[in-house]
């Protein structure tokens, strides 16, 4: 696993632009889900004060936290100093700070939200950083993220059982071949469950994406037909996001209380 991130330079990647916007198919139906999710008042029915965007790259999601909690203030940490500096370009009004996911530089029970885009699948340890989620955050407090989904049935599980591309990992976790090298892991949906219940969290509600129609407007239609891409691969929200057989997850988890 430690080879594997050590091939990764994300100082480089963001140099050349690396998630820079919502401009790929998988990032815009992430970000419809997202949106939605935020502006839930049954999922944030209060506002948060101050909300952590953990690897917030070149924080792509500042404005989107703004649309759905005008107020709050928003602690963007990333890893990479370049991802930083765009961030701060991109969002002067807010904090950014160079910290590992494993080791946040908060102090305990600071923030009232942990926003997560896609993050677990590239930090080195899985464990200590949902740990650290639950530390800097307040009791009550909530968690909305986002990873590639492990659970079974959906096509992409399909293809890679089909042709032996569910790979073992370090962790005991596992990966799909079809993943960037910068994803050590996909999780499932059930160990999220067990990893929240170590870090004293609890999981508020679960929702899936790319079950079929992603996959099919992803790998086979041209980028010619972008649009109906678009509306195909929005199917798997709109109609079978209570599923669990999807190859992406959208998580809302809370802090216990006492």
């Amino acid at each position: 696993m430690r080879d594997r991130v050590l091939v990764v330079d994300y100082d480089q990647r963001y140099q050349r632009e690396y998630m820079a916007d919502f401009g790929g198919l998988y990032e815009t139906c992430r970000l419809a889900a997202v949106r939605q999710a935020l502006r839930s008042r049954h999922l944030f029915p209060a506002e948060p004060i101050v909300v952590a965007d953990i690897a917030c790259g070149q924080a792509r999601y500042a404005a989107v936290i703004k649309e759905a909690f005008p107020t709050c203030r928003i602690v963007g940490m990333d890893i990479s100093p370049i991802a930083l500096q765009l961030a701060m370009k991109r969002s002067p009004g807010q904090s950014f700070i160079a910290a590992a996911c494993e080791s946040l530089a908060l102090a305990d029970d600071a923030v009232d939200m942990v926003l997560s885009i896609e993050t677990l699948e590239h930090v080195l340890d899985v464990r200590t950083t949902i740990l650290e989620w639950g530390r800097v955050l307040k009791p009550g407090g909530r968690i909305l993220l986002t990873t590639p989904c492990a659970n079974r049935y959906s096509l992409e599980w399909f293809m890679m059982y089909f042709t032996s591309g569910l790979e073992p990992t370090e962790d005991g976790i596992g990966r799909f071949r079809r993943d960037e090298p910068g994803h050590l892991r996909r999780l499932t949906s059930r160990q999220i469950e067990r990893l929240f219940a170590e870090a004293g969290l609890r999981v508020i509600r679960s929702r899936f994406r790319t079950h079929f129609f992603t996959t099919i407007a992803h790998d086979f239609l041209p980028r010619l037909f972008r649009p109906l891409s678009y509306h195909l691969a929005s199917l798997d929200w709109q109609l079978l996001s209570r599923f669990p057989n999807g190859a992406s997850m959208l998580v809302v988890g809370e802090k216990v209380v006492g």
